[in-house]
């Protein structure tokens, strides 16, 4: 997420136009600049017709406001409105207060081009809030911005190059701004152009899906207020609001009064991330080979899960894990894999990989620690020697999807589960939806699989575990008396992970290995009874 660029106003809005007089014509030579910075700030960048080609979202503000938004190809006064609408239904223009500002600049070689282009758009923005009867005043951007100001006094260049300059030097840190004054506007948007193309992958990519979960969250709870406000204003009983002295009062009085706007927005957009968190699903992933996904609601309660295997669903048969808590479900598993000798209690070398998945990556931190301490406290308990490993960490497919395309490897692991769910999904087309929308599809997905499972697998399943367990009973019984009586220690898993990660491949396949002849035998045992 990009930092909140507190220099900018309530509501602020600075509009920059490129000239693109320069004498050296570039690749981006008929494109405008056009930067609507309002605390959510974002800058797009404008086509010889007056359509967005691309734009950038600076602050997290902005990613939550536009997420969802389409505003390439659409006239710019279309996009604005657009921008404007999402931040009146997110609240970040406040329809109950009557001291929203807006700030707005023009910028270009021509000063008669840029003053005639601010009318322009001042006289929109003040049209567009007067048709909605929101209380905003319109300023102008050099009234209250001092780090513009500092520059067109130390440089001797007009405001509008000043927020070019202040632009290309956010996104440029270790720019030298007396190099940067010097620069034609044709150069500096090329180099906008270039940033925002990129900038906007990333989005799309790794942001937008998290934000729209904090948009929607922001737009539920301000629905019925915004759509009471719309419904008035269409009557014709919301009248503008009084607005006298505003203007002054941000003249006089703006760091104050923006810094006052700031917190107020904080505090929603976290109540809003809280929300989310306390209502979540979360995908929980375990491989041990065999592999289970579970989805578990925001009590911890298990909605529903996916068997990966075929010992997945040899393990799994007869268990009903629905409804449970899902560590409860986790224990039951797990001592399933023990019955069935997946996992195995004479040796130290089993491993089992965990990874969780859920709306943004501080919950599945959380959430996997907690898990993670959970399944070791359980291998110590039963003196089992297990070693347990975020997936990640030997996934190679996890870990290309993180590196091409930026994102958590919780949400890698959550697209990885969807797309397994059909061959023909397209993973630039899953990247782009939001952790709800995949969490919604995969739990129908699994509710479907399961139903199959129950009704055509189960019972062949069954008789191949019941076999199994049989052959093992008497050993993993004696371990088990051997924990009671406190016999049995905790195996020496020293070096164990380093040897996954180290040499995963051979280690996993021998593994399998076992398991297979296991599996295999208590097939040809129970065809052997059958005949």
């Amino acid at each position: 997420m990009k930092k909140i660029l507190l220099i900018f106003a309530i509501l602020f809005a600075g509009i920059v136009l490129m000239a693109c007089s320069s004498t050296e014509e570039t690749e981006y030579s008929d494109y405008t600049y056009l930067s609507l910075e309002m605390n959510p700030a974002v800058d797009l960048v404008i086509d010889g017709n007056g359509n967005v080609y691309t734009y950038r979202y600076r602050n997290e503000d902005a990613e939550i406001v536009g997420a969802g938004l389409e505003l390439v190809g659409k006239n710019y006064e279309e996009a604005l409105y657009l921008y404007l609408n999402a931040a009146i239904n997110t609240g970040y223009i406040d329809i109950t207060r009557s001291d929203g500002a807006v700030m707005i600049q023009a910028g270009g070689k021509d000063e008669d081009d840029n003053n005639a282009f601010m009318v322009q758009v001042e006289t929109k923005l003040q049209t567009f809030f007067q048709e909605n009867a929101i209380g905003a005043v319109v300023l102008k951007n050099e009234e209250v911005d001092e780090e513009a100001k500092d520059l067109v006094e130390t440089y001797e260049i007009s405001y509008g190059f000043a927020k070019m300059v202040l632009a290309y030097l956010d996104l440029h840190e270790d720019a030298d701004v007396a190099d940067v004054v010097v620069m034609q506007p044709s150069d500096l948007v090329d180099d906008l152009v270039t940033e925002s193309n990129q900038y906007m992958t990333q989005y799309q990519n790794q942001i937008q899906a998290e934000v729209q979960s904090i948009k929607d969250e922001l737009v539920t709870a301000l629905m019925a207020q915004v759509q009471a406000h719309r419904q008035d204003v269409e009557n014709g009983t919301a009248t503008q609001p009084d607005i006298t002295g505003v203007k002054e009062m941000y003249q006089t009085s703006f760091q104050s009064m923006h810094q006052a706007y700031v917190n107020r927005n904080q505090v929603r957009v976290q109540q809003a991330k809280d929300n989310i968190s306390e209502s979540a699903p979360m995908l929980l992933s375990i491989d041990i080979n065999p592999g289970i996904d579970f989805i578990v609601d925001k009590n911890g309660y298990v909605l529903t899960y996916m068997l990966k295997n075929e010992d997945a669903e040899i393990v799994a048969a007869g268990l009903n894990m629905e409804g449970l808590q899902y560590q409860e479900a986790l224990r039951l598993y797990l001592n399933a894999a023990i019955d069935t000798g997946y996992i195995d209690v004479e040796r130290s070398d089993n491993a089992v990989m965990v990874q969780n998945s859920g709306l943004n990556q501080e919950l599945e931190n959380t959430f996997m620690n907690q898990t993670q301490t959970m399944m070791q406290e359980f291998f110590s308990e039963n003196a089992i020697g297990a070693v347990v490993m975020y997936q990640h960490e030997i996934d190679p497919e996890i870990q290309a999807l993180v590196d091409q395309y930026d994102i958590s490897y919780g949400f890698a692991k959550l697209v990885l589960a969807y797309l397994a769910t059909d061959e023909t999904l397209v993973i630039d087309d899953v990247l782009l939806m939001t952790p709800s929308e995949i969490f919604e599809l995969l739990g129908n997905e699994y509710v479907a699989y399961m139903a199959r499972y129950r009704n055509q697998v189960e019972a062949g399943a069954q008789a191949i575990k019941d076999e199994i367990v049989e052959a093992l009973k008497l050993h993993v019984q004696a371990h088990r008396q051997a924990v009671e009586e406190g016999t049995a220690n905790q195996p020496d898993i020293t070096g164990l992970k380093q040897m996954y990660l180290a040499d995963y491949e051979n280690m996993h396949q021998a593994y399998v290995n076992r398991n297979q002849i296991r599996v295999q035998q208590a097939k040809n045992t129970i065809s052997n009874k059958t005949e």
